[in-house]
């Protein structure tokens, strides 16, 4: 399954300029190897999902994996919040297991998506600790609401992380369009040079573009 989804994601970067070349990794066997395999065929950015895949971001058979992607300070979309979609796995969500690989790696560029949903302050905490962690917005401002109540009143501790927050769409799966989210930051009241930043310079350097 590993390998599959890795040759389609490269394979997509390789047929649409516009794409920038993502894989994924899993503990399993192999894992290191195919990290290496991945990197050295262009990949730019990983994507872990702790809840689908249901592992711990810490396990032993990542860390292979897991140094390689810090020496080639490679992003990687963590998905880490514990959604109550009925999926279930939330014992490996949370800040938690982020902070214990962050104390074995802490090199690693995260980006925390939907903002952590729903655990938004302690990953709005673990940000202002750890220089590391960048903050992708997928799905939590939008107008209307998707994810539930937005938590707008953190809007001022997001103006002073400005330069590590990222605008996120869930694309390939958008379920609501990014006119509602892009309306929903808007809305916070924090500025056009906030909003610019999030919906493109941040991105830009985060990928070195």
């Amino acid at each position: 399954m590993l390998r599959f989804l890795n040759d389609h994601t490269l394979g997509l970067a390789a047929a649409e300029p516009a794409v920038i070349p993502c894989f994924t990794i899993y503990p399993e066997p192999g894992v290191e190897q195919e990290a290496r395999r991945c990197l050295a065929a262009g990949g730019r950015c990983v994507k872990v999902h702790l809840q689908v895949g249901g592992f711990d971001a810490a396990d032993p058979l990542l860390d292979g994996a897991w140094g390689l992607i810090q020496h080639a300070g490679v992003p990687v979309v963590l998905h880490a919040g514990a959604v109550a979609d009925g999926s279930g796995n939330e014992r490996w969500c949370g800040p938690g297991p982020v902070r214990r690989l962050l104390g074995r790696f802490p090199g690693l560029r995260l980006v925390i998506a939907h903002l952590g949903a729903p655990d938004f302050e302690e990953f709005l905490r673990l940000a202002d600790e750890q220089p590391g962690i960048w903050l992708d917005t997928a799905m939590v401002f939008t107008d209307p609401p998707y994810l539930g109540p937005a938590p707008a009143h953190l809007a001022g501790r997001l103006a002073g992380l400005a330069g590590r927050v990222v605008f996120g769409s869930d694309f390939p799966t958008v379920p609501v369009s990014y006119a509602a989210q892009v309306s929903g930051l808007a809305g916070l009241g924090i500025g056009d040079d906030w909003l610019r930043a999030v919906l493109w310079h941040n991105g830009m350097r985060l990928f070195g573009l």
